[in-house]
């Protein structure tokens, strides 16, 4: 199974002979896996490696010949080409230069790799930035972030991590191995790790929201709202004109700067991209401090402000990340956020909780999810996508699919049994096609999880323009502009 970003840390890297480096496997490795080694430098203005020498730069390609269990420690000799698990083979000349290398492990083609982690020893700076030939610089890759994935050791010929965290989830060790706090770096001694990791299964509900699952057909998928008219409607100001809009939309809304081209970086995080789960208007309206920031020009975009600082903050991208929720439904991971060794639940949920099946909010149910999308289901059980919520994000918002909570097919159907009937003899494809059509109109409730009753009752506004007209249903405004505003169901 292909590795994600994150899935090894490096634990010793030695630039005086004999040259070496060592990692260690945070995930299981199935006999076969390969991983690349490089000491050639990264450039993002290229968004490729730098050219291969054969005096001087080369890559290793580490195979996995048994099953490697997480936690298992790969020494891997450079000035002899040996490796103590697995075998390796060479193309070019790795060769660790003492004035400042680098080492970057993918997997796929060296044209359009996947970046799994990197360690970097040249400079005075953390990373160099724009890196064009030199081979022995390297910027950072955007597609890590150093402290989670990638370290520097800052222009020293020898370090190993020296950190007192030998236990703990992928996520934990992740946030100890990276740190260049934990580590022992010199230019004259050699310091080895000799220490031995354990990584252990997370713990922790994987959260209480969602509908619960009560079974039913693959539903329809479609979205959560039917538009909207992005205007205002009996005095209720939307924040989005949909139930979600991907960064390349909903930048274009944005709540300060109307038409402001926002980039996007290409950014991800262990197989999720960033900016398919991020909105820029839902940003800002529920982080005034930045949508001012961003309105006085000190900060670009409410994006930039989350790359920079919000996703280690734990602020919220989107309405379906809840970081109160999540914390609250994980006390394992609320402690380690307490203790400072994670630095939000948000850190943790994408690098490792979207695994595990842990819930993100009330909004979105793994469970339902898949059992809704049994093509999804099928993707995940065969190894294809690591998780339920990396396909909501990267592709299922888009092509209408819902997280689960605000429309639960199974449920709609065991509740009206003359729906059910029409689905049954044909008559009706679903029980959201009619929902949509008639039943939200109808004041039928679209789950367990939402009552469309309640939701008038709490909102006045919201019944007042229903009653008139100008809102067609509660179902409605929640999805279309009563997420986005926090509205409480």
């Amino acid at each position: 199974m292909p590795l994600n970003p994150g899935d090894i840390g490096f634990v010793q890297y030695s630039s005086d002979a004999p040259d070496n480096f060592a990692f260690v496997a945070l995930v299981n490795i199935t006999a076969g896996e390969e991983i690349k080694f490089t000491d050639r430098g990264w450039s993002n203005t290229n968004n490729s490696f730098g050219p291969s020498e054969s005096t001087s730069e080369g890559t290793y390609v580490w195979t996995a010949t048994v099953n490697v269990s997480a936690g298992t420690i790969v020494t891997i000799d450079v000035d002899t080409d040996a490796v103590d698990v697995g075998t390796i083979s060479e193309s070019g000349n790795v060769s660790l230069n003492g004035n400042g290398d680098q080492i970057i492990a993918f997997q796929g083609p060296d044209g359009t790799p996947t970046l799994i982690a990197a360690i970097n020893a040249e400079g005075a700076d953390p990373w160099q930035t724009g890196v064009t030939t030199n081979t022995f610089d390297s910027d950072l890759p955007t597609a890590l972030t150093d402290g989670i994935n990638a370290i520097s050791i800052v222009e020293e010929d020898n370090g190993a991590y020296t950190g007192g965290v030998l236990t703990g989830d992928k996520t934990t060790l992740q946030a100890a191995l990276f740190d260049i706090n934990n580590w022992t770096t010199s230019d004259t001694a050699k310091p080895t790790f000799t220490g031995s990791f354990t990584v252990t299964t997370s713990g922790g509900s994987g959260g209480s929201g969602g509908s619960g699952g009560s079974g039913g057909s693959g539903g329809s998928g479609g979205s959560g709202g039917s538009g909207g008219s992005g205007g205002s409607e009996g005095g209720i100001t939307p924040v989005s004109d949909a139930l979600f809009l991907p960064l390349s939309l909903s930048a274009q809304i944005g709540l300060a700067g109307l038409g402001q081209p926002v980039q996007t970086f290409g950014y991800a995080v262990n197989g999720i991209n960033i900016e398919n789960m991020f909105d820029e208007g839902y940003y800002l309206a529920t982080n005034p401090d930045v949508k001012a920031a961003v309105a006085a020009g000190v900060v670009e975009s409410g994006y930039v402000h989350f790359l920079v600082a919000g996703l280690s903050e734990g602020r919220e991208p989107f309405q379906f990340y809840d970081e109160d929720f999540y914390l609250a439904n994980n006390a394992d991971v609320a402690a380690a956020v307490q203790s400072g060794v994670l630095a939000s639940g948000l850190q943790h949920f994408l690098l490792s909780g979207h695994e595990e099946d842990r819930n993100p909010s009330a909004l979105f149910d793994s469970s339902d999810y898949l059992l809704n999308n049994p093509d999804v289901k099928a993707a995940v059980d065969s190894g294809a996508i690591s998780s339920a919520f990396e396909h909501f994000a990267n592709s299922g918002l888009a092509e209408g699919r819902l997280g689960g909570l605000l429309f639960d097919e199974g449920y709609y159907l065991a509740n009206n049994a003359d729906i059910a009937k029409a689905v049954t003899e044909g008559l009706l494809g679903s029980g959201w096609e009619h929902f949509v059509a008639f039943g939200q109109t109808e004041n039928r409730d679209p789950s367990a999880g939402f009552d469309q009753n309640v939701y008038l009752a709490l909102h006045g506004d919201v019944a007042a323009a229903v009653t008139s007209g100008l809102i067609k249903s509660a179902f409605y405004h929640y999805a279309t502009f009563g997420i986005a505003e926090g509205r409480a169901i």
